[in-house]
């Protein structure tokens, strides 16, 4: 009985780890790193993607550990802002918290954005706009239910999704008409002296790796559904190395199967949407959108529940209004958080449909996430430095040295990705209002708390 608990628990983690990556934004991400644009097929290599996407699985998996090394100082905590609060001093960790809020909302209006393009080519554009919002509203009334409500929707939601988009690659790789791979690999220039694997890796692109870093993003928030501290030993640990493997496979089977079924005339956004119409029968079309608005229900359900966790302590800390802090009658879930949190979810959907920033968000979001796990890395090196570490739970074997110069390598990969956005003015325009607005809302947050001692310490 024991174990099978264990299991259920494990599975619970697993589901939420998963949750975000397999969305509707990931499939549009990892058809950029493939280099389709716009019904222009422009593929770099039959291996480059795979091979990108491999880097970000290794460094996943790498980094990973240390996250969970602090996720064992700060047991049932609601993450990021914990996690760095006393390695980073407040002002830091307040940006890095809201650069992380910022994500999660950001991931809302490009998933909105995206499944609104695709349900629009379908039905007329008022049914699929009242589709989405109801898809949206559906998901805040499930975590206003309770946490149980949430937990149960997620792990049947993301199994299915998680199996459903394997199946469809795969089908589309057997039974579609184009199976020439050398229809898409690279030709070398000089034969005599460049082998084809030398051409594969001049096409990595350090901007593509940080793209793969996005396809695992929202790993990290298996940590902070944790209710039983012993889980961080050995639960946690293979559930979320289970999830990394997950998300792995999926995205490299798809990296390797679109370019080998992909036709010039095909214009979606969406891989799986490729994969159906490479099957070339309708109700594999139909069943793709099942798994897109699946892939909407998983993602955000994900997010909704971690941020609004990260809202409520940042409610009891001070940091934003007491009102945040109310429960529901289970005593657990945030209701006043969850409702807020959907709301601005809800004005993130808005602006990004009307503004047309899908695009540019994407790659805003990739950039943030690097640098956002570059600052959880340097959080776990100043813990070890300060030796501040809990035996009985689980601590990385992974050496001081190498956490550096992994925060360095993320740091990096988040430069390159703003660099790369900035070349437009649209995305420098875009990259200067998010600064802005997280220095502002940084600044806000704190000195609200300086005016508000009694509150941060009944939360201590």
């Amino acid at each position: 009985m024991i174990h099978a608990a264990a299991l259920f628990r494990g599975i619970n983690y697993t589901a939420t780890a998963v949750g975000i990556a397999v969305a509707i934004s990931c499939n549009y991400v990892l058809l950029n790193m493939l280099g389709f644009n716009q019904g222009e097929l422009h593929v770099r290599s039959l291996l480059a993607a795979p091979l990108e996407i491999l880097l970000a699985t290794g460094l996943m998996i790498v980094v990973i550990s240390p996250f969970l090394e602090l996720a064992s100082l700060y047991p049932g905590s609601p993450g990021v802002r914990t996690y760095t609060k006393k390695s980073l001093g407040e002002m830091p960790s307040m940006l890095v918290t809201f650069s992380y809020l910022g994500i999660l909302l950001l991931i809302a209006g490009i998933e909105s954005s995206l499944l609104l393009s695709i349900l629009t080519s379908f039905i007329p554009a008022p049914t699929a706009l009242t589709l989405l919002a109801l898809t949206l509203v559906s998901v805040i009334v499930i975590n206003l239910l309770g946490i149980q409500s949430s937990e149960r929707f997620q792990r049947a939601a993301t199994a299915l999704l998680w199996f459903g988009s394997m199946a469809l690659c795969w089908l589309a790789y057997l039974y579609s008409p184009v199976q020439s791979i050398s229809n898409v690999l690279p030709v070398p220039s000089e034969p005599e002296t460049s082998s084809v694997f030398v051409v594969w890796l001049q096409q990595l692109s350090l901007h593509n790796v940080a793209l793969g870093i996005f396809l695992f993003i929202g790993i990290e928030l298996a940590a902070t559904t944790v209710r039983q501290p012993s889980d961080l030993h050995r639960i946690l640990p293979r559930a979320t190395l289970a999830a990394v493997t997950l998300i792995a496979v999926l995205y490299t089977s798809m990296a390797f199967v679109l370019p080998v079924i992909a036709q010039p005339q095909q214009t979606s956004d969406n891989a799986l949407l490729w994969f159906s119409s490479a099957l070339a029968s309708h109700h594999w079309t139909f069943i793709a959108l099942f798994l897109l608005i699946l892939a909407l229900l998983t993602s955000f359900n994900a997010g909704l529940r971690g941020a609004s966790r990260m809202v409520y302590m940042l409610g009891r800390e001070g940091r934003l209004s007491r009102r945040m802090t109310r429960l529901g009658s289970d005593g657990i879930t945030p209701v006043n958080a969850v409702a807020a949190v959907g709301l601005l979810a809800l004005l993130s959907s808005l602006a990004t449909i009307t503004l047309d920033l899908t695009r540019l968000l994407s790659e805003l979001a990739a950039a943030i996430i690097c640098v956002v796990y570059a600052a959880l890395l340097i959080a776990s090196c100043r813990n070890i430095q300060r030796k501040q570490l809990v035996p009985e739970f689980f601590n990385s074997s992974v050496p001081l040295s190498l956490r550096w110069l992994l925060a360095a390598l993320f740091l990096m990969l988040g430069g390159v990705s703003v660099f790369q956005l900035m070349r437009d003015t649209a995305g420098s325009i875009l990259v200067a209002t998010i600064v802005i607005g997280l220095i502002s809302l940084t600044c806000f947050s704190t000195s609200r708390a300086d005016l508000q001692p009694a509150i941060n310490n009944q939360s201590n």
